[in-house]
């Protein structure tokens, strides 16, 4: 009896991570039939892997024009006091999704920086909170525009 018991429980564990690691699954490209929270949600599983280029992908063209490179994006994000907290952050939480018409959206998202539990019952630690800005993109900007339509990320501002 013990052993079957400790085989079900080996069981249900790894199914229990497997969903995990499936819903945290990293995407890595701006597509068509990603939600604006699916954008969102692949854009912050790059930061708390630590991956800032593969969350600059999601950076609109508008937003790119004011980051530049990716590399400025990541000197951005890595060294800007409030938004350091986003990479390889604890733990991250979509909150709400506000539609504005339906080229627009705005996520806003709780976020328990690196250090924090994500343990369900663990003590308050502080969270930051930040809204995404998301845009539909609508202009074709060459023939084969591999963005058009895709749910991309315009900016991304602190509480």
């Amino acid at each position: 009896m013990g052993t079957a018991l400790f085989a079900a429980s080996t069981l249900l564990w790894a199914v229990l991570f497997a969903a995990i690691h499936c819903a945290t699954a990293l995407v890595v490209s701006p597509s068509p039939s990603l939600s604006p929270v699916d954008v969102v949600t692949s854009q912050m599983t790059a930061l708390q892997k630590g991956d800032v280029r593969a969350a600059f992908e999601f950076a609109s063209p508008a937003n790119r024009v004011n980051t530049g490179p990716w590399q400025n994006f990541e000197m951005m994000v890595r060294q800007t006091p409030a938004y350091s907290p986003l990479v390889q952050c604890s733990s991250f939480e979509i909150v709400g999704a506000l539609p504005f018409g339906d080229e627009r959206m705005r996520c806003r998202v709780r976020v328990k920086p690196a250090g924090s539990s994500s343990a369900p019952f663990a003590v308050a630690d502080p969270v930051c909170i930040f809204n995404w800005s998301l845009s539909k993109q609508t202009t074709k900007r060459w023939p084969d525009d591999p963005l058009l339509g895709c749910w991309m990320v315009d900016g991304v501002m602190p509480e």
